[in-house]
């Protein structure tokens, strides 16, 4: 990436404020955002860790959602100086962090996000690799097949993320409607092959006192709020090409 002179100094295009033509997330972009974000494979092992932990269903979505709405207003908070200035994320840090302080969470975050991209990919080379043992039982047979598959979405996740915010945009545009059809789907397809609910809708909770299940709540709340943690700290770096503050706004909270 070239840098900017900007008479003495050097620049990255990354750290300046977007231009206005650059400003042109609506309320869908932000909408489809969080429903890309929201529908995978880790929020059904967050979800379904509070069914094994002792919750019943009920409880399980009482707790995710009361976790999402928490977490949805510093989200929507520190995304209002992204949308009013433009600014990304390790410029905001500055405010609060100051110069140097910004730099040193920015390299905590990008140890953070590492690890987490790391567990991503895993996850998705790994559902590559289950359909294709399916489709190609040969396949799941071959040792290195699910490093091959890791590969793979590794190197098709870099590059949507090296080409910018323009691509994820067009990518979740078209992502979101899929993924709600194919939730739809999938639940169609396991209703009709149990041939009933089963037991998991109607189960009771398994917590023998009040005391246990408040104390396993207060633990599935906050994996559940801690689950977008960083997104408080990060989502200028979506906001800052808002169209307006509605639409983010509107757009993060409906997804």
């Amino acid at each position: 990436m070239k840098d900017l002179n900007l008479g003495n100094a050097k620049v990255p295009p990354d750290l300046l404020p977007s231009k206005p033509e650059e400003r042109n997330w609506g309320i869908y972009s932000f909408f489809a955002l969080w429903i890309g974000m929201d529908i995978g494979i880790p929020t059904y092992y967050l979800a379904s860790s509070l069914i094994s932990g002792g919750m019943n269903l009920p409880w399980a979505m009482i707790t995710i959602l009361l976790a999402n709405v928490i977490i949805a207003f510093p989200i929507l908070a520190n995304g209002h100086a992204g949308a009013k200035y433009g600014i990304p994320s390790t410029i905001y840090w500055r405010s609060a962090f100051g110069f140097r302080g910004a730099s040193v969470a920015a390299i905590m975050r990008g140890i953070v996000a590492a690890g987490w991209c790391g567990i991503q990919f895993w996850i998705g080379g790994s559902a590559l690799n289950t359909v294709l043992s399916l489709l190609f039982p040969a396949w799941g047979q071959w040792a290195p097949g699910i490093w091959i598959c890791f590969g793979v979405f590794l190197v098709v996740n870099i590059f949507i993320l090296i080409n910018g915010l323009g691509v994820i945009k067009k990518m979740e545009h078209w992502c979101a409607p899929m993924l709600v059809i194919w939730m739809v789907v999938l639940l169609i397809w396991a209703r009709t092959s149990a041939g009933s609910w089963g037991p998991l809708v109607n189960q009771t909770g398994k917590f023998a006192t009040t005391g246990e299940f408040i104390a396993f709540f207060i633990v599935g709340l906050n994996a559940n709020i801690s689950y977008w943690g960083s997104m408080p700290l990060t989502v200028t770096d979506f906001t800052k090409v808002s169209k307006d503050q509605k639409s983010h706004m509107v757009g993060q909270f409906a997804g």
